[in-house]
């Protein structure tokens, strides 16, 4: 080897030497910490639970899970119904027809759930009746929690994650004429007659998160499990219920979007003229223009929602003092978006007295407009 090779596998041999020092260091560090933290490990002597044991309770508790969903799917249905049945008159064209059921398959489900479906609740692909509400056609006509829907009106009905959708689509499509149900009950075939309820086409979800929340999007009202946790009776659940049907029966939502994009437009005008990008700016004073007004409507007309369903508005008065207390930055007079809760109160106080005036004197429940109680239909069966 030239003097020049070993020169270089000197300083080869060097820089190794180095490396390995370095990673001898890191190590006995990272040994240092091991033990350092052994140290400070749990001393008693705590029960070992085995991997067995364990997925039994893994088990228990997904079966709770289950259950849970259907307790909740029946809480909010058992409110729901009356609050869209009792109002499909106020409802106008944005009706549909309903059996009052919750149907489940397994294929709305996460995969690890489905076995435990299948073998606790017996919900398997065919769609299983999970509620019926109190009151509704299908409580009339004996459907059951359990039923198994198998065919309408001699069709088959598919199996799967569209099941339901495609039930409701008959449903909507049937007119309120009578339609017969293919059902499967304890491994028995058996056919049901049944004449679906007019309904208010905007149907109430639920969803998970501890938010406190409910809202309307147009299309249907939503509550979070955080807000069912926060309502404590039946009354308080039809109110706010009530308030969010308000929302799409008056039309607040495309109200609000059609002012949100001439909003967009106008910003867009004063962007051109000055230089500045004001479209947002223009956006959000549309999307916030009469926020309060809609709000006080949709409380208003709300009473008259959950009253018409037969709900106790004035117990339910103790929630809006609860909702003001969660949220005191709308105490003040001003309010924010929605009206001061002071004022927003005492309203709905002034409106609660409107109804049971009416209720005495036996007249329809129909929000004040300007217009003799004459000019809105108020003979549908769904009127309280």
């Amino acid at each position: 080897m030239s003097s020049a090779g070993v020169e270089y596998y000197e300083a080869i041999k060097i820089r190794l030497t180095h490396r390995m020092m370095i990673a001898l260091r890191h190590a006995a560090t990272g040994i240092v910490a091991v033990f350092t933290l052994a140290a400070c490990a749990p001393t008693t002597d705590f029960p070992d639970i085995g991997d067995k044991a364990a997925a039994g309770e893994v088990r228990k508790q997904q079966i709770a899970v289950i259950q849970n969903f259907l307790d909740t799917e029946a809480r909010v249905a058992r409110v729901a119904y009356p609050v869209l049945f009792h109002n499909a008159a106020l409802c106008g064209t944005d009706t549909t027809y309903s059996l009052g059921i919750s149907g489940w398959t397994t294929e709305h489900m996460d995969e690890e759930y489905r076995d435990i479906a299948k073998e606790e609740f017996e919900i398997g692909s065919a769609l299983t009746v999970v509620n019926a509400a109190p009151g509704s056609s299908a409580e009339r006509a004996d459907i059951r929690v359990g039923d198994k829907i198998a065919s309408v009106d001699g069709e088959p009905l598919d199996d799967g994650e569209d099941a339901m959708e495609d039930l409701l689509e008959i449903l909507d499509e049937s007119n309120g004429k009578e339609v017969r149900l293919g059902i499967i009950r304890d491994g028995r075939a058996r056919t049901v007659a049944v004449r679906p309820d007019r309904v208010c086409a905007f149907p109430v979800h639920w969803g998970l998160s501890d938010e406190v929340n409910a809202f309307a999007d147009g299309d249907g009202i939503y509550v979070t499990t955080g807000f069912l946790r926060f309502v404590q009776d039946d009354d308080e659940l039809a109110a706010v219920i009530g308030h969010e049907l308000a929302h799409n029966t008056r039309g607040h939502i495309e109200a609000k979007r059609g002012n949100e994009f001439i909003g967009i437009l106008l910003g867009a005008l004063v962007s051109a003229a000055i230089g500045v990008d004001m479209t947002e700016t223009g956006r959000a004073i549309g999307a916030y223009a009469f926020s309060q007004e809609f709000e006080a409507e949709a409380d208003y007309v709300g009473v008259y929602h959950a009253a018409r369903a037969g709900y106790d508005v004035r117990n339910a008065m103790k929630f809006w003092r609860r909702m003001a207390a969660e949220n005191p930055h709308a105490i003040h007079l001003e309010g924010t978006t929605h009206p001061s809760t002071a004022k927003r109160f005492l309203a709905m106080e002034k409106a609660i007295e409107e109804v049971e005036e009416k209720q005495k004197k036996g007249l329809p429940l129909i929000p004040n407009e300007g217009q003799p109680a004459s000019d809105v239909d108020g003979s549908e069966d769904n009127k309280l």
